[in-house]
């Protein structure tokens, strides 16, 4: 007959600990062997904040992104009205220098102010008088300046009897 064990009752912490500690071993290793080759709780906290920090900057890097757009769209919306402008100014037929003159949120609007300045033009085409100046052109179209300086000397010698 084979040699019967006797059951020894586990009276301690110490003596549990032994008979169960080559089971916990064997256990562990069947565990270890299980998973390996995962990624331990640790090491996916640290890839999740990593992530966190990639996703706070290029959330960063998308605004500067949207604000630069904002900038470049106001700015191609400015060179577009300046554009439509001189050409409604350039075929209303107003001096180029005009065409920054126009007010208007569309075409429309900018050809009717362009043909209101137009007609401003058109209403001024002979130029008003300046003091001391005569309507008459000069004899032999002479400098408006030296014939209005002319007249001046001319006034003062008659006044002062002559130098």
């Amino acid at each position: 007959m084979a040699e019967e064990t006797k059951f020894t009752p586990i009276e301690t912490q110490e003596q549990f600990d032994q008979a169960i500690a080559a089971r916990l071993k064997r256990e562990r290793n069947t565990l270890q062997t299980r998973y390996e080759g995962w990624t331990s709780p640790e090491d996916l906290q640290g890839i999740r904040s990593g992530y966190e920090e990639q996703i706070g900057q290029l959330q960063s890097d998308l605004k500067q992104q949207r604000e630069t757009i904002a900038q470049r769209d106001q700015t191609i919306a400015a060179y577009e009205s300046a554009s439509v402008k001189t050409r409604v100014a350039l075929a209303a037929g107003l001096p180029y220098e005009a065409a920054g003159r126009l007010v208007g949120s569309t075409e429309e609007e900018l050809r009717n102010d362009a043909e209101n300045l137009k007609g401003m033009f058109a209403a001024r085409t002979e130029r008003p008088l300046q003091p001391g100046r005569s309507a008459e052109p000069a004899e032999g179209g002479g400098n408006d300046t030296r014939d209005m300086l002319r007249t001046v000397v001319s006034n003062l010698n008659l006044t002062t009897g002559g130098i």
